[in-house]
């Protein structure tokens, strides 16, 4: 008997409210499912300020019918063991559940499709589709599924490369639940404010699937598994373009986000060519010929860990996952062997090295002196010679690049321009919509998916005009200006320079007279340094032999410079004493920049150094509305994340707010997160309490208003920082007077997303790659249907296509219009002192950007570490149970002196 539709009421699809997500302590969140109706700010109106631009999206309109009634079916899949094969009847205990990857998932899915789609099967004239996890969609009721809850089973055969198993059963069970398209109709209607996640998610997969079956899914991105195309960036990765979809509500109704992806991938190929590819040539030579010091095969090992290989010496083609390198050579392990005949029989038993072993059995091996991998088989380890194993193709790589790597893949994704990358997601589009496999689907689920691009009306806002020394001022022009002189300049009396490579003593000169030289003109006064130290850098010597010294016999130095920095742990001692230790001001300059001294450089060293010094590079000439004649902080927060290879297990919070009525001189605060890759600030309170009086201690009273810009949430754990965030921030102003409670402005800034803009007319665009202009916002057609947010693009791209910041209001007590909200952001792009450029996010977040991986990275110069995580969303807001070891030691490392706190020491 078919199941019946629940209900035709969009209301009750709604997901049910979820409870509090604090826990008692309040350190971390429960595993509840987002509210399913909108209790964000809703948009008080459209901005009008401004100029007209039309522009080009990379949306793409999405029609439905809205009488069209889903199905929602619950999957499980299970191994059946090859020791037995398990009936086609449910329930036998016997049954075996082990992680199956998505791809695997989806195989045994379309198999069994395939096999039961004729006359009087389960899926008979239906085309359902599946998320490759749990969940499976068909466009009616499947006659074969009870609707009282239990299971239908289909029993599969599909080749697993990774196991000896190879029949699967694919459990089928209905959930109960329908999802009736005239619930999103009446949301776009704005009949109803359920938002309708159920829908957009089903939709979702009915566009992908499609595609999946012949592409490599990672995450929402679509990649094609032939090599033929990828770009080697070194260390054995390979750079791989694909095509990233999303539907999403838009005020403009459903649309199809279509972009670029691009990643990584480990290159096919021998274990050998693996390992030419991590050292210089001359090293191979000597690693080829001879045994592998301890150096080497740690290197190797660390790149191959936990990648998959297959062997040539066997004839089926089953993967191994590398669980490490031997220490010792194929030639010198030793394992026993019983050896037997074709009939079982016992021949002979005995020690035996894996290079004889594979003599008498396989064939003589090239390179014997050359360490084994380590795989799993069942207890026992396996042993498998370097030589014979193969890198399984299409292994993404999950972990962080080093940085040459990471440059050389920005370099290569950005190299794309505007028009290029355009004419690529229009291609895409119209191979969803006209490719035969996908026309399936859309059909079956009464989709139409438009290919032309949507085009919408912007506006371009006008670019604050700065101030400089003696009442001059300067205008932005495309995001940039030319700077006269600071607002307010330091002079560098007291200054010393530190030489740690092998500089020459005329290279130094030349620096030196370069920095007086342009100093001078952008009224900065810098004196002779009274010293020029060369030394070789050693770890944990700097402060005794350096700072030290030079205390006792110069008094205080306003500066320490040093050149030729050339190693991160080198980098992260100097900002260890300077920030931690002794509480002054350090600069530190690559040993090229040295060398190319020039007056861009001079400006971009003296821009940090000015800020660093106390002093104010530039000045707003006329504030924001919302700043003018009112007591207003504006604080960014950012959390920066441990990379997964990181030991350290520490994620860091920053916490940074002005000062001062301009928004020009800033504090930060800093605190080590208590749980591994956790998103939520735990110490929210304490960080912005501290803020907030450091304030009142500069200015004599409290805020009345505070802005706060939040960066690194994803959308799905809004209602976490509703929940958690912003009462922590109510709990600071509580904290600091009774009845004190200023008006609270909470506002979510986002950059990893994928929405992209271009003129539509060429003659609109700026720079080599006729960018959308700096100041173009967004906040109509491909923006929230109900809620205030807006797209905003400030800074001039200087390659590949602009990517606008996406701002979302979730809390305003201050009742902010739409223009005075865009606007405050846009100036805020122009305060950011270590350059002469708006930036893409206001600065009060860039610097909590850069106060997080400086707390960071007085971590690592501390333990030695230096690998350095990234900022932004966690993967999964779920916490996990991995807790920061030496919580407290941490605290301690990350304790900025007090008199270094408000220097924008960061910077």
């Amino acid at each position: 008997m078919a199941p019946k539709p629940q209900s035709s009421d969009p209301t009750a699809l709604c997901v049910p409210t979820p409870k509090s997500a604090l826990v008692r302590a309040g350190l971390h969140l429960k595993n509840e499912r987002l509210m399913s109706c909108s209790q964000f700010v809703p948009r008080p109106g459209f901005g009008q300020k401004g100029r007209r631009i039309v522009l080009n999206t990379n949306h793409f309109a999405v029609d439905f019918n809205a009488k069209k009634v889903i199905y929602r079916y619950q999957v499980s899949i299970e191994c059946l063991p090859q020791a037995f094969r398990l009936s086609a009847a449910a329930g036998d205990e016997r049954r075996r559940f082990r992680k199956l990857s998505d791809n695997l998932c989806r195989k045994i899915f379309a198999k069994a499709v395939d096999e039961n789609k004729s006359y009087g099967k389960l899926f008979y004239n239906s085309m359902p589709v599946f998320d490759g996890s749990k969940a499976m969609f068909s466009c009616g009721p499947l006659a074969g599924i009870s609707c009282d809850g239990k299971p239908t089973r289909i029993v599969v055969e599909v080749p697993d490369d990774q196991s000896v198993d190879s029949q699967f059963a694919f459990n089928i069970k209905y959930t109960g639940n329908t999802i009736s398209l005239n619930g999103l109709r009446l949301y776009f209607d704005k009949k109803t404010n359920a938002i309708p996640f159920e829908h957009i998610q089903a939709l979702n997969i009915v566009l992908r699937q499609g595609l999946i079956g012949s592409k490599i899914s990672i995450g929402q991105s679509l990649f094609n598994p032939s090599p033929d195309n990828r770009i080697n960036i070194g260390g054995g990765k390979q750079l791989a373009f694909g095509i990233y979809q999303s539907l999403r509500p838009c005020v403009g109704g459903a649309q199809l986000v279509v972009d670029r992806a691009c990643t990584a991938f480990w290159a096919n190929g021998s274990i050998e060519d693996f390992v030419k590819s991590l050292f210089p040539y001359k090293e191979c030579e000597s690693m080829m010929k001879y045994k592998w010091n301890d150096f080497e095969r740690k290197r190797v090992e660390r790149e191959l860990k936990g990648l998959l290989i297959q062997v040539s010496h066997l004839r089926f083609h089953k993967k191994y996952k590398i669980h490490g390198i031997t220490r010792e050579s194929a030639q010198d392990l030793h394992f026993l062997w019983t050896k037997r005949g074709r009939r079982g029989e016992k021949i002979s038993e005995g020690s035996v090295s894996v290079a004889e072993y594979f003599k008498q059995e396989y064939h003589e091996l090239k390179a014997p002196h050359w360490p084994c991998v380590i795989v799993r088989s069942g207890q026992r380890p396996t042993y498998y010679p370097l030589e014979v194993c193969r890198l399984a193709n299409d292994q993404h790589v999950n972990r962080k690049l080093p940085p040459q790597q990471t440059a050389e893949m920005i370099r290569m994704c950005a190299s794309t321009l505007p028009k290029e990358r355009f004419e690529i997601i229009q291609k895409a589009a119209k191979d969803i919509a006209l490719n035969d496999n996908c026309r399936k689907y859309l059909n079956e689920f009464s989709l139409k998916l438009s290919t032309q691009p949507i085009g919408l009306s912007a506006r371009v806002l006008e670019a604050p005009v700065l101030a400089e020394r003696n009442g001059k001022h300067c205008i932005p022009r495309d995001g940039k200006w030319r700077i006269g002189q600071f607002f307010n300049s330091v002079d560098v009396k007291q200054w010393i320079v530190v030489n740690l490579t092998n500089l020459e003593d005329h290279q130094i000169t030349n620096f030196i007279e370069t920095l007086k030289k342009y100093g001078q003109q952008i009224g900065m006064n810098i004196n002779d340094p009274v010293c020029r130290v060369k030394m070789t850098y050693q770890r944990g010597f700097l402060k005794e032999k350096l700072f030290d010294r030079a205390e006792e016999k110069y008094g205080f130095v306003d500066l320490f410079i040093f050149l030729g920095i050339e190693s991160d742990e080198c980098y992260y001692e100097i900002k260890k004493c300077g920030d931690i230790d002794i509480g002054l001001t350090t600069q530190c300059v690559r040993k090229h920049n040295v060398l190319r001294m020039n007056q861009s450089l001079a400006t971009n060293i003296l821009l940090k150094i000015n800020t660093k010094m106390g002093g104010e590079n530039l000045c707003l000439a006329t504030l924001p509305p919302i700043l003018a004649n009112r007591r207003v902080v504006v604080i960014g927060a950012d959390v920066a994340h441990p990379s997964p290879s990181d030991k350290l297990c520490a994620s860091v919070a920053a916490v940074v707010g002005n000062i001062d009525a301009n928004c020009i001189k800033h504090y930060a605060t800093v605190k080590v997160q208590h749980r591994y890759r956790e998103e939520i600030i735990n110490e929210l309170d304490v960080l912005v309490n501290e803020i907030l009086r450091e304030y009142q201690r500069q200015n004599g009273e409290l805020p009345q208003e505070v802005v706060f810009y939040r960066d690194g949430v994803s959308e799905g754990q809004f209602m976490y920082v509703m929940d958690f965030e912003i009462r922590k921030i109510k709990l600071a102003f509580q904290s600091l007077a009774v009845g004190y409670n200023p008006k609270l402005t909470f506002i979510v800034v986002q950059k990893r997303h994928h929405t992209r803009f271009i003129p539509d007319d060429e003659r609109d665009g700026v720079g080599r790659g006729k960018n959308v202009p700096p100041g173009t916002i967004v906040d109509n057609v491909v923006v929230h249907p109900t809620d205030f947010d807006f797209y905003l693009c400030s800074h001039e791209a200087i390659q590949g296509t602009a990517r606008p910041s996406y701002y979302y209001v979730l809390y305003d007590e201050n009742r902010f219009g739409a223009d005075q909200l865009h606007e405050l952001t846009y100036y805020l792009c122009h305060t950011y002192a270590r350059c002469t450029r708006s930036v893409s996010i206001p600065s009060c977040v860039y610097y909590a950007h850069l106060a997080a991986h400086r707390a960071r990275g007085h971590i690592n110069g501390s333990t030695g570490d230096s690998d350095s995580g990234s900022s932004g969303g966690s993967p999964n807001l779920r916490l996990s149970r991995r807790v920061v070891p030496n919580f407290d030691n941490l605290s301690q490392k990350i304790n900025v002196r007090n008199d270094r706190k408000s220097s924008m020491y960061f910077c």
